[in-house]
């Protein structure tokens, strides 16, 4: 019969019976400690571990509580596997016989958020599932510890520009487009090489050799009348 079958022969019930009994057996780390022997069926293996697991109590459900409710996240840790934890937590209170509902445990997981996250907290009123809250969370905390990217980037070559010349130094990144000089480190303004934009002004601190312009002495000395 079909695997599906709910009325299989007895020697197909005994083959699937130990298929199952096997998964049990092979996803418990110490299967002896809790009982479960292989001459077990299925069921006999499933329920000992059961018997461990699934035993409720008010001590247990105590536990639970104090657990998921002392859980506080930290700026700079993880945001997503702060959210597994939590969920885990918010499941073994239910397990253990609690009713938390979801508004409940959404209460808990913004009173677990540091201070400096009330600016988005503010906000989550509108918000009427967890889901919703978790997904405007982890979108702030991707916008506020995201590593930065772009931004410095662009700041730096901004500064790079606004020195120029100044002391000799070079601009990283900047490339000159003067077809006689192509070096990097300034822009085309500002080369002094032929066909710069200060051609034959050589800087005091350049100890090169300086090519002949025709009247750069005079470009960089003479004063209009």
């Amino acid at each position: 019969t079909p695997w599906y079958s709910r009325n299989p022969s007895e020697e197909e019930w005994e083959m699937r019976d130990g298929y199952t009994q096997s998964m049990v057996i092979t996803n418990v780390d110490n299967p002896i400690g809790y009982g479960i022997r292989n001459d077990m069926t299925a069921a006999e293996a499933y329920s000992a571990l059961t018997s461990v697991y699934d035993v409720k109590s008010d001590l247990g459900l105590v536990t639970a509580e104090r657990e998921l409710r002392e859980a506080h996240y930290i700026d700079g840790a993880n945001f997503g596997e702060f959210i597994t934890d939590l969920r885990s937590k918010w499941n073994a209170v239910n397990n253990q016989g609690g009713a938390m509902t979801d508004a409940q445990f959404r209460g808990v997981l913004i009173n677990a958020l540091p201070h400096t996250w009330d600016p988005i907290i503010a906000g989550l009123d509108v918000h009427k599932t967890t889901a919703e809250v978790i997904n405007r969370l982890r979108m702030w905390d991707t916008r506020v510890n995201s590593p930065p990217t772009y931004a410095s980037t662009g700041a730096a070559n901004t500064q790079a520009l606004a020195a120029g010349y100044h002391g000799g130094g070079q601009n990283v990144g900047v490339k000159c487009t003067n077809i006689q000089c192509g070096r990097t480190g300034h822009l085309a303004k500002d080369c002094f090489r032929p066909g710069g934009g200060k051609e034959g002004q050589y800087p005091a601190w350049w100890k090169g050799k300086k090519a002949y312009v025709p009247g750069a002495s005079a470009i960089a000395t003479t004063t209009p009348i």
